[in-house]
């Protein structure tokens, strides 16, 4: 289903109010974004996974300080 209908549970916006990305499932980043994939893999593939709410309020505070917006799905 999530195929057909784009399911994420959080979306990345850039500075012009562009979705540039999504987070599906637990973990999983979804983008074309070069510069998005490159905070992933420095900043948010490095934090630690064992706690979802404190992984997703760290990531959520990384995509703000680079300059992102989010959305999240509800």
């Amino acid at each position: 289903m999530c195929r057909e209908y784009g399911c994420w549970r959080l979306l990345i916006i850039d500075k012009s109010g562009n979705p540039v990305g999504r987070i599906m499932g637990p973990r999983i980043l979804r983008t074309k974004d070069d510069i998005l994939k490159e905070i992933w893999e420095r900043r948010i593939s490095v934090l630690d996974p064992s706690d979802q709410a404190i992984w997703d309020r760290n990531m959520v505070d990384i995509f703000l300080e680079e300059g992102y917006s989010v959305r999240n799905k509800r």
